[in-house]
């Protein structure tokens, strides 16, 4: 079977964020994965990792993965998907309004999901 992997876009530790074929995702696993996930959502996506589907500009990129790496952070503290989602839309969205925020807030989260 074909792996979904693109390439690698982040690492720390044994954390790692890949860019992936969100097309055969959708159409080989699972037809509800848009754009990005990561494992406390998708289980198919292994639980040191965060997918961001290939389609994404390179300039959303960024975004969805502060996104979905603090979404990642806080379900696997325990919080449910709704409440985590909330919270990473609020991020990302300050952080939208506010690009020179983006870099420390990425680096933040990167080292924080480092240990989960």
């Amino acid at each position: 079977m074909k792996k979904p992997y693109v390439r690698m876009i982040a690492t720390v530790s044994k954390f790692r964020a890949w860019l992936v074929d969100g097309r055969f995702i959708r159409t080989r696993i699972d037809e509800e994965f848009t754009n990005f996930g990561q494992h406390f959502r998708f289980r198919f996506i292994p639980k040191a990792e965060v997918w961001l589907d290939d389609d994404l500009t390179a300039g959303e990129r960024r975004y969805v993965l502060l996104h979905e790496i603090h979404e990642r952070r806080l379900m696997a503290g325990g919080m449910d998907y709704t409440h985590a989602h909330r919270s990473s839309s609020h991020i990302e969205y300050v952080c939208r309004h506010h690009p020179s925020r983006l870099k420390p807030a990425l680096a933040a989260e990167m080292a924080l999901n480092k240990s989960v």
